[in-house]
């Protein structure tokens, strides 16, 4: 069984791809220093250490744990307070019935892909035989913020008008990807629809305000 080393395994993106790795048969090993991550994110059948890269100390993890693979986007996880994702944001806001403030007018773009596709890209990378290099990891459209907020309105029965306040100085107005390298080289395509990733978001958010 092949063992793979996964840094910030308990943050957001990092243990969706621990998970993926546990249920396709890899043994994995974790190292969060867990300053932004949270042990309640971990899965149970890996390894955890809690340890900063940074520290010398991370030699000794190497050594000890001998790993064949190193590895390291909104969706179930995702920390309002932490990583400042305007999907979980909005949908804590919007569970409780808080108002919703929307920086400048909404209409700029985004390129939202699910945590889970995003996961898939990196078990894809070590398991398809394909040349080093960088991939864009997107749906290849754009978003708007506008439309994420009544995407998310729908899901949540959120019934307030969007807040509107000034926009961010020097924020980029429109961001979209073209990810055909990823599907040239490792055969990956986004599978979950932007609704359908709301939808399982704010069910993953009720289910943890329930939980609480």
């Amino acid at each position: 069984m092949a063992k793979i080393l996964v840094t910030g395994g308990a943050g957001f993106i990092g243990s969706h791809v621990v998970d993926l790795l546990v249920s396709s048969g890899y043994e994995v090993v974790v190292v969060d220093n867990l300053s932004t991550g949270h042990t309640s994110n971990l899965n149970p059948t890996a390894k955890f250490y809690q340890l900063d890269i940074r520290d010398p100390k991370i030699h000794e993890v190497f050594e000890k744990e001998r790993p064949d693979f190193y590895a390291n986007v909104f969706g179930p996880r995702q920390d309002p307070e932490g990583e400042a994702g305007v999907v979980a944001i909005f949908t804590g806001k919007m569970l409780i019935g808080e108002p919703v403030t929307i920086n400048g007018d909404g209409q700029q773009t985004r390129d939202f892909v699910y945590v889970e596709d995003c996961a898939r890209a990196n078990d894809l990378a070590l398991t398809v035989d394909h040349q080093p290099g960088i991939y864009n990891i997107g749906w290849g459209r754009p978003t708007s913020i506008n439309e994420i907020f009544a995407g998310l309105a729908k899901a949540t029965d959120y019934g307030q008008s969007a807040c509107y306040g000034p926009a961010k100085v020097g924020e980029t107005r429109h961001i979209y990807l073209d990810a055909s390298k990823a599907d040239r080289d490792l055969g990956w395509t986004p599978t979950i629809s932007l609704e359908d990733g709301l939808k399982q978001t704010v069910e993953y958010f009720r289910t943890s305000e329930r939980a609480i």
